[in-house]
């Protein structure tokens, strides 16, 4: 699979995002003329670095990110991907102070190792579409970027530094000291491709699905899990195993043409040592139900299940805009 992660912050939170790092503030306003949807985020590092964390349980070496991003302010810089190996800060890319993009091995050092910057600059207050590539290795590396679609950057040779790692564990994305404060949204991560100019809508359940096998702490299924942001005061559960709520959805906005992926995000929460354990993420296409494998429910309340279906599971190839506006979405307990 090429398509990783995606995440518009579209629930108004970060609970798609496995941690968050730092002591400033990340919060979610409406998102600015150029950007996506109805939230983005903003990072506003008032004196340590503060980004979100996705793990990477595939253990790329060669990865791509795509992010839309407004610098706000001259102050520090802002964190576009850091990637990690084994805790260690490996190679970041990174807008400095000046505006210029700027490539450092083990960015955590006292003394980092600048290997490249690109030859324009991003004005403070403009929106970009900033695409990434990295290619880990000691002597093919590879660091390209992309800002608006035309190449800024363009690095080859050593891009692992002195210590041997493997592959890539984390990706991460923020500021970094300094009063910095940026906005960003629409941010795909890929490890195949260039992801180009896409865009993250959110499709919330607007009425009852085809199952509706939990049970609703009040109203209707589907009212209890439509918020954004979301609302631990109403909410659907169960303790039966091979339960299952379906929810219709919401259609793309207007002007989709092409569908890259679709991914299912629930704020799950589960009792210590309840049964069931774990979930399916659900998706009905064409009259069938699909279900992902299973994933653990959380034990704590903030962090979300997801899973990414790069192709529509009823047809083995890429989805349609007609079949996401027909799709149902949910989830399955699981033992």
């Amino acid at each position: 699979m090429a398509r990783i992660f995606i995440d518009g912050f579209e629930g108004g939170n970060e609970g798609n995002w496995d941690s968050l790092s730092g002591t400033s503030w990340l919060t979610f306003i409406a998102a600015p003329a150029g950007m996506s949807g109805s939230y983005a985020a903003r990072f506003y590092s008032g004196g340590s670095d503060l980004h979100l964390n996705k793990f990477l349980p595939s253990h790329p070496v060669e990865f791509y990110t795509s992010s839309r991003v407004q610098k706000v302010n001259t102050n520090n810089r802002v964190m576009l991907a850091r990637y990690w190996f084994s805790g260690t800060a490996v190679i970041e890319i990174f807008i400095e102070t000046t505006g210029y993009i700027r490539v450092a091995l083990r960015p955590t050092q006292l003394v980092p190792t600048y290997i490249a910057i690109s030859d324009t600059s991003l004005s403070i207050g403009t929106v970009y579409h900033v695409e990434t590539r990295t290619l880990l290795s000691p002597t093919v590396g590879i660091v390209q970027v992309k800002v608006n679609n035309v190449v800024v950057l363009n690095y080859s040779g050593n891009t692992r530094s002195d210590i041997v790692e493997a592959y890539y564990d984390t990706v991460s994305i923020g500021a970094w000291v300094g009063l910095q404060d940026v906005y960003f949204d629409d941010v795909v991560f890929d490890s195949e491709e260039w992801v180009g100019p896409s865009r993250i809508a959110r499709l919330a359940p607007i009425g009852a699905g085809a199952l509706t096998q939990f049970t609703p702490s009040a109203g209707d299924n589907w009212q209890c899990v439509d918020e954004a942001p979301p609302s631990d005061a109403d909410y659907v559960a169960t303790d039966i195993i091979d339960t299952a709520d379906l929810y219709t959805l919401s259609d793309l906005p207007g002007d989709a043409l092409s569908v890259k992926s679709v991914q299912l995000s629930t704020r799950a929460f589960k009792e210590v040592g309840s049964t069931p354990q774990n979930i399916q993420m659900a998706v009905r296409s064409n009259g069938s139900n699909y279900f992902s494998a299973d994933k653990q429910v959380p034990d704590t309340v903030g962090v979300n299940v997801t899973h990414l279906f790069e192709t529509n599971p009823d047809t083995g190839v890429a989805w349609t805009v007609g079949q996401v506006n027909a799709l149902e979405g949910g989830m399955k307990a699981v033992t």
